[in-house]
């Protein structure tokens, strides 16, 4: 029995290219999970406490699990899993979606509480808050520092970019999914 079934070798390459966002999200999401044990344990030793505690990290071993189970079942050209992969994007473009959007109402209900002179003038003072961090704070932060700031805001952001992106491919490649009836196991009328 071969590892890579009839489906996968006649499949097209955009079901093969949707794959590789998945394996990437799947291993980020992975990282994240061990990343956030270690903080974990780190935190509970600091803290002097030994039991084992149940946290954040759980959530992304889920996450890690499912979307691992997604990635198998992409590569075994599963409609199930194509179909969980689908719903799976459009759950990430709603929560960045409802983000935004709970940002605008948050800034609306803000002008009406307070007043536009108010809440623009709190705008500024964050536009000089962010001037003086970007001028005078982050030169002073060392670039090793830097450095792990950046990839862990990459690895826990970037991992809903991926899954979306799979989502997009695999709405163009639906045929690959549909089940094939078997010619050669019907029988022959003579």
């Amino acid at each position: 029995m071969s590892f890579f079934n009839e489906k996968w070798k006649n499949s097209s390459v955009l079901t093969k290219v949707a794959l590789w966002p998945m394996i990437i999200s799947s291993l980020m999401l992975m990282i994240c999970t061990f990343t956030l044990l270690k903080w974990e344990r780190e935190l509970l030793a600091y803290a002097g406490r030994e039991e084992p505690f149940i946290g954040y990290w759980f959530i992304f071993l889920f996450l890690f699990i499912y979307s691992s189970l997604l990635t198998f079942g992409l590569f075994k050209v599963s409609n199930f899993a194509r179909i969980l992969t689908i719903l799976l994007g459009l759950g990430s473009v709603v929560v960045v979606v409802m983000a935004i959007s709970g940002y605008g109402y948050a800034m609306s209900a803000a002008r009406e509480l307070y007043g536009d002179t108010l809440v623009d003038a709190s705008l500024a003072s964050y536009g000089f808050a962010g001037k003086l961090f970007v001028n005078y704070i982050i030169p002073l932060i060392p670039a090793s520092v830097l450095a792990k700031i950046g990839f862990y805001l990459f690895i826990y952001t970037a991992a809903p970019v991926f899954q979306v992106l799979s989502m997009l491919l695999l709405l163009f490649c639906g045929k690959d999914f549909k089940r094939r009836k078997n010619v050669d196991a019907q029988p022959s009328v003579s």
